[in-house]
């Protein structure tokens, strides 16, 4: 089996998301890893880096409670 890709650097940001120092969490699947991000409006959590990759998660939701 391949090498995984490795995962984002820190400080690099994908959408809202910006990937935080020391954030990689280790999971037993290469498809399940995931960093912690701090979106731009301040929410914290642990994101799947597949999703980062192909651009499914770009924030926490934030921009959908944003009034039009």
């Amino acid at each position: 089996m391949p090498n995984p890709a490795p995962s984002p650097a820190p400080g690099t940001r994908h959408g809202l998301w910006v990937i935080l120092p020391d954030s990689v969490t280790d999971t037993t699947s290469r498809h399940d890893r995931r960093v912690h991000a701090r979106c731009d409006c301040g929410t914290v959590r642990a994101v799947r880096v597949s999703t980062l990759r192909n651009g499914d998660s770009t924030s926490c939701g934030c921009v959908q409670r944003l009034p039009a």
